[in-house]
């Protein structure tokens, strides 16, 4: 074996001559016990080596680590996130929450005022006949008709209530009347055909002639 092989001491060694008991055999013994220890090949330290570590022979190469060799996969333990509420110190105010939005009121349509119409075609009471002016007082409406030559009162409503005047020239008639207004407790008439204004009291339907002072007729009229 390798081992003994090499506990053999060399020829050198073998051929020193020297005779027993004397100082120069122990100093020879002793040289020759360091040139064995430094011959031999030195075994590791069971100390430093790990319990159940096979020693490994003087002539075993290093082998290199196995590629087989695996490692344990990572434990991945779960984590638990506990959300804390940090109170408020005493004396804080908190903000209050601003209010909901209110909706603003839609406004009420103003209604339209109502548009009425009263009359049709003829020449009885209450009937119209190319009606000409219209005057309004606060309770009445007067027309003044052209074609009838009369002037007839209605309510706001549009009800008949009286007519005053006839055709003709004669005092207290109309001929054509085109215009009218109401002042002061009178209406006020344009006689057209017979070139005059005739007044009519609202109250006694009286008829009469406005005269106007200071002006002359026109060619005797």
């Amino acid at each position: 074996m390798r081992g003994q092989s090499s506990r053999r001491l060399p020829e050198k060694c073998l051929r020193i001559k020297f005779a027993a008991g004397s100082p120069q055999v122990r100093l020879t013994l002793l040289l020759l016990g360091l040139l064995l220890s430094a011959c031999s090949p030195i075994p590791a330290s069971p100390a430093l080596q790990a319990p159940g570590t096979p020693v490994p022979s003087a002539g075993a190469a290093a082998s290199p680590p196995s590629e087989a060799a695996t490692f344990p996969a990572p434990t991945l333990e779960p984590v638990t996130v506990t959300q804390t509420t940090t109170p408020e110190p005493a004396g804080t105010v908190l903000a209050p929450e601003a209010p909901a939005a209110t909706p603003r009121p839609r406004p009420t349509p103003t209604p339209l005022p109502r548009v009425i119409a009263f009359g049709h075609y003829g020449s009885a009471s209450g009937e119209l006949a190319a009606p000409s002016g219209v005057a309004v007082t606060s309770d009445a409406v007067f027309v003044a008709e052209r074609d009838n030559h009369r002037v007839q009162r209605f309510t706001l409503q549009g009800q008949f209530v009286w007519q005053a005047g006839s055709a003709g020239s004669a005092p207290g008639q109309l001929s054509s009347p085109t215009g009218i207004a109401a002042f002061n407790g009178l209406l006020y008439v344009a006689d057209t055909n017979n070139h005059r204004i005739q007044v009519v009291d609202i109250k006694t339907k009286a008829v009469s002639t406005l005269t106007l002072q200071g002006i002359e007729p026109v060619n005797g009229k």
